[in-house]
Parts: C-alpha cells; structure tokens; sequence
C-alpha cells in the first residue's frame, strides 16, 4: 500500500479555512451580543400596573401573570400581553419585525391594518 505524498499546501488551506472559520464565528458572536443588549437597553425598567384596585409603578422584571398593565401613548411595551381594553391602539414592532409603520392591535388579538 503506497503512501500518500505529504501536501504541505493542503495541510496550511485546511488550517487558514479553521483560522478564518473562528474569526468570522467570533464576530458573528460579538454581533449577536450588542444587538441583545441594544434590545435589553430598550425594554423600559419601570411599567404601570393595576394590582389590587390601585395604580403602582413596578419594576418591569416583577411582572406577574395577570397584572393589567397600563400604556400611554409613547410608553414602551414591557411584556407579552392581551389587550383588555383599547382606543385606537397602534405599535410600534418595528425592531421584532422590521415593519416600518405601527401596527394597529385590537381585541381579537389580530393585528389591522
């Protein structure tokens, strides 16, 4: 059984194609972390809620189900939720779906044009 002729050239492509590899893997990775905590950086710290028949400022991280939570115009949206009660409603998704207008949000939980 012959052996194969070393190909240095082989060897260096395989390790330049590892090399590039773990530098692209490394700032994909980077990317992905900025734009995580550009979001977290987003999400409002402080949300209105009505807990036990009175209005109270809570952290938004003690959000609990059931808590009804109370928006004004201008007001980010701090959790998942089901709408109770609306006027008009529009949101802005822009950064979850890159839509560029707000989104009208309704009652049957469809969102209208």
């Amino acid at each position: 059984m012959a052996l194969l002729p070393v190909m240095p050239q082989l060897g260096v492509a395989i390790w330049l194609v590892n090399i590039i590899n773990g530098v692209f893997s490394f700032w994909q990775e980077y990317k992905a972390e900025k734009a995580t905590e550009a979001l977290r950086e987003m999400l409002p710290s402080y949300t209105r809620v009505m807990r036990d028949g009175e209005v109270q400022r809570i952290l938004a991280q003690d959000l609990a189900p059931g808590d009804v939570i109370l928006i004004e115009e201008g007001d980010r949206i701090s959790a998942d939720a089901r709408l109770v009660d609306e006027n008009e409603l529009r949101a802005d998704q822009s950064t979850l779906s890159g839509e560029s207008h707000p989104v009208r949000k309704n009652l049957r939980g469809r969102a209208a044009r």
